[in-house]
């Protein structure tokens, strides 16, 4: 009974949530919201019109600008420049240009030049007027006079200022005027509490901190929100490359939101508090135990089986889960012991099974040989013979799921060899190219001897055969290769070799690459590289790469 009264409740104040202070706080919200954006569209629109007319005040000037320039290039009475340096008239005509343009040279604020210079072609003369601008910055300028003037105002970064440029010509001299780009904002900034940028607009390349990007059509008339908050109102005089913005930030909006609408938005935030606590709370009793179980749950899928649900805290139902789980994962661990156990055993069984099938063919065909002997009185050979065989089978009887070393299976395989040059006299002959830092490399038994013994068996031709047993390391990888020069394997043949199956050929079943590659797999899992190729008439190349296992083994050679 107690808890069908927690669980009800609980749905109490989730239905609470869900049907009654969550759509009443989203309604005050939206309220907020909606007269929220009304005022900052009101206010924007205002300031907008303000930086429009302002631009247009910009505009004017640097027209008005061009055309006293213009003025000053077709009045008559420069013509006096055309005379030659030091001639009377032509200095006296210098000097009341350079007071000319003096006198338009003022202060820095909205509507002054920072700069006008001449430069007389035939003599090569500058001449300069300007206010504040380092001595540095002025060469500069005077250098302009060599090259084409630019008849539009563009811009010019001269040191760390952006300044407009303008230049125009007659036949006589170059005229230019350079306008500071700060200026351009001084008038606005003295009569508004939003501080006014002007920004070269610089198309592609790199910019440096706070340049602008984009064409001036994108730029004019843009509203965008900056990261501090609050919006960025822009526009471009003309076609200048410049951005005349402004910011409003959002305290000045806010300001304009009426009482009543604020005080509804701070009961809003209070319901959404109330919802965050309900969810803290529902997070720290529920979800947290939950999400702590399910991580315990993802990490004993990932292998850490031993592990256990501990401390989760919550409800009495988490408790509950958190009980049954343990109890469960108790039972399949000690389950999963019993079958790793079990699979031991088989592949144990497996191996010795996969063993006990070599020896028996190997034996009968021996002792055949040994009885050939006896009749023609070959007892020294049989006495060799027999030595050899008992090497032999003295490794090949031991057990099966332990690695041996590369020494010891290359010392079977040499017995081996001794035992089958007995059979077949100068019909092959064995080379070794092993390197002896390998020689303790551990392997699994009898894996090069099956390939050896293979080569042996169904590659001797009527020339002497060659046989290869090569050992190599790369990295942490073991690659051995055996290869042989002779009659090689039929096309049918090598297909089912690759698969990894046995196969049968003249009625009989053969089962020894088979047998090699599936105890091989026991031992490395899927962790090597296996392949065989051959050609009739050209031989077989077996080669096979393992993990290199170096420890300590069981050093006794098979002598």
């Amino acid at each position: 009974m107690e808890k069908r009264k927690a669980g009800s409740i609980q749905t109490i104040v989730v239905k609470i949530i869900l049907y009654v202070m969550i759509p009443v706080n989203l309604l005050g919200l939206f309220s907020y919201v909606s007269v929220y954006h009304y005022v900052r569209e009101t206010i924007v629109a205002t300031q907008q019109d303000a930086l429009e007319h302002y631009t247009e005040q910009a505009e004017g000037w640097l027209e008005g600008t061009k055309e006293y320039m213009l003025r000053i290039l077709s009045d008559q009475q420069w013509v006096d420049l055309a005379f030659e340096r030091g001639d009377k008239n032509y200095e006296l005509a210098k000097v009341r240009l350079l007071r000319e343009m003096e006198g338009n040279v003022h202060a820095k604020g909205f509507g002054t030049v920072t700069a006008y210079w001449c430069y007389v072609k035939h003599t090569g003369e500058n001449i300069f007027a300007a206010n504040n601008i380092p001595y540095e910055e002025s060469l500069i300028v005077r250098g302009w006079g060599k090259s084409a003037p630019a008849e539009d105002w563009t811009m010019q970064r001269i040191g760390g200022t952006d300044y407009l440029h303008l230049g125009l010509e007659t036949s006589v001299f170059y005229m230019g005027a350079l306008v500071e780009l700060s200026s351009l904002s001084d008038g606005w900034n003295g009569m508004s509490e939003f501080k006014m940028t002007a920004a070269p607009l610089w198309d592609g390349g790199e910019g440096t901190a706070g340049q602008q990007h984009g064409t001036v059509s994108e730029q004019h008339g843009a509203v965008r929100e900056p990261e501090e908050g609050g919006c960025v109102l822009t526009a471009c005089p003309g076609e200048t490359k410049i951005v005349l913005s402004i910011r409003v930030p959002d305290r000045y909006i806010s300001r304009g939101v009426p009482l009543r609408v604020t005080v509804l938005f701070a009961n809003v935030a209070g319901g959404v508090l109330v919802i965050l606590l309900s969810l803290f709370l529902l997070r720290r009793r529920l979800v947290s135990p939950l999400l702590r179980m399910s991580g315990t749950m993802k990490r004993i899928k990932a292998g850490e089986t031993e592990l256990r649900i501990t401390d989760c805290g919550g409800t009495r139902e988490t408790a509950e889960m958190e009980e049954v789980f343990n109890e469960l994962m108790d039972q399949i661990y000690h389950l999963e012991i019993s079958n790793y156990r079990m699979e031991l055993e088989n592949q144990k069984a497996q191996l010795i099974n996969l063993q006990l099938q070599i020896n028996p063919h190997l034996l009968l065909n021996t002792l055949n040989t040994i009885y050939g002997l006896a009749e023609i009185g070959e007892y020294q050979s049989i006495q060799s013979f027999t030595m050899n065989l008992v090497k032999y089978f003295r490794y090949s009887l031991k057990n099966t799921d332990e690695l041996v070393t590369v020494a010891q299976e290359l010392d079977f395989v040499k017995s081996y060899v001794e035992v089958q040059k007995i059979r077949y006299p100068d019909k092959f002959y064995v080379v070794y190219d092993v390197e002896d830092s390998l020689l303790d490399e551990r392997i699994p038994p009898l894996i090069i001897q099956n390939f050896v013994e293979n080569s042996v068996k169904y590659a001797l031709r009527k020339t002497q055969t060659e046989i290869l047993v090569i050992l190599r390391r790369q990295g942490e990888r073991l690659q051995i290769s055996i290869c042989d020069d002779g009659a090689g394997m039929e096309e049918e043949m090598l297909r089912e070799l690759k698969k990894g199956r046995p196969f049968v050929h003249d009625g009989e079943t053969h089962v020894g690459v088979y047998n090699c590659l599936r105890r091989i797999r026991l031992f490395y899992g899927e962790d090597i590289r296996f392949s065989i190729t051959s050609h009739p008439g050209e031989g077989t190349q077996v080669w096979m790469e393992l993990p290199c296992i170096r420890e300590a083994c069981d050093e006794t050679t098979f002598g």
